[in-house]
């Protein structure tokens, strides 16, 4: 409200801004010495050369920038406030959680990393011998159905569409209503999709990275980190989804199950352990060997 407050407020994308900031000075949107007050919401993005190097041109401006996941951040100067996960769930910003882990006897001290992350090859090669996709059903009938047959709603995270889309047809093919979502399809199916998952008409979502930021669904209390990562930002924003307050369910809990293979936690990242403080329930809530 410019009136109001004599002052004008700019939204824009990291990409935007990137490609505004290279611009010649007639062109740009914005006039870097003009600009007071600079806010980066998930900073932990904006840690590029390129997007370093764009941000970094505001040097008249205060630079404040806000994450919920500061695994990697650098070069942003002074912490001026932090708050741990534990802290935001006794303060109740977030819910209640439980960690759980499905265990794999699968050797991964082979896997190599591809930037933050296992390299996808070594990925597929893991889905394929251990049968995965097969694995994390039987699992989530078992342990996720109640006594009247209805299956809890779970949103299960993959690394690619294809991944996505493959478990969805698992859980299909055994009567159980799940799609996958992601940048593929139209916008009106996506939006099809995600109205149907939040008025529960299907209690499996699969989905890949793109929905593991803004994307609030309070009501949600599982999330299923299918695939082993190196990443503690992915883990975390994925299993983020789960933590909303629900105004329906206030006393919620929310489960988060990683998949752990052969117990090599020195190479993976779990949620468990980044959680820290908080009192951790840990169960396994099943087990697949690759025999």
């Amino acid at each position: 409200d410019r009136e109001k407050y004599d002052q004008e407020i700019t939204l824009i994308t990291y990409s935007s801004i990137v490609i505004d900031t290279k611009k010649d000075e007639s062109l740009r949107l914005l006039n870097p010495d003009n600009v007071e007050l600079v806010l980066t919401d998930e900073a932990h993005e904006s840690q590029t050369e390129k997007r370093f190097n764009a941000r970094d041109q505001f040097q008249n401006a205060i630079r404040i920038g806000f994450t919920g996941t500061a695994f990697n951040i650098f070069n942003y100067g002074e912490l001026i406030h932090q708050i741990s996960i534990s802290e935001a769930i006794q303060e109740g910003m977030l819910s209640g959680v439980s960690t759980r882990l499905i265990t794999i006897n699968y050797d991964i001290s082979d896997f190599e990393l591809s930037g933050e992350d296992f390299k996808p090859e070594d990925i597929e090669r893991f889905i394929k011998e251990s049968q995965l996709f097969k694995a994390l059903s039987e699992i989530y009938i078992k342990n996720f159905t109640d006594s009247e047959g209805n299956f809890k709603q779970g949103l299960f995270f993959f690394n690619t569409i294809e991944q996505a889309e493959k478990q969805a047809e698992v859980f299909r093919n055994l009567g159980i209503g799940s799609y996958a979502i992601h940048s593929n399809l139209e916008n009106s199916e996506r939006e099809r999709i995600d109205k149907a998952f939040r008025e529960s008409k299907f209690p499996v979502l699969c989905a890949i990275r793109s929905i593991s930021r803004g994307w609030d669904y309070p009501d949600l209390g599982l999330v299923v980190n299918a695939l082993p990562s190196a990443s503690p930002e992915r883990i975390a924003q994925q299993a983020g989804r789960a933590l909303r307050i629900s105004d329906n369910d206030p006393d919620k809990v929310a489960i988060v199950i990683d998949v752990l293979l052969k117990d090599k936690k020195e190479r993976q990242v779990i949620y468990a352990d980044i959680l820290e403080d908080v009192e951790i329930k840990r169960k396994r809530v099943g087990t697949q060997t690759d025999e």
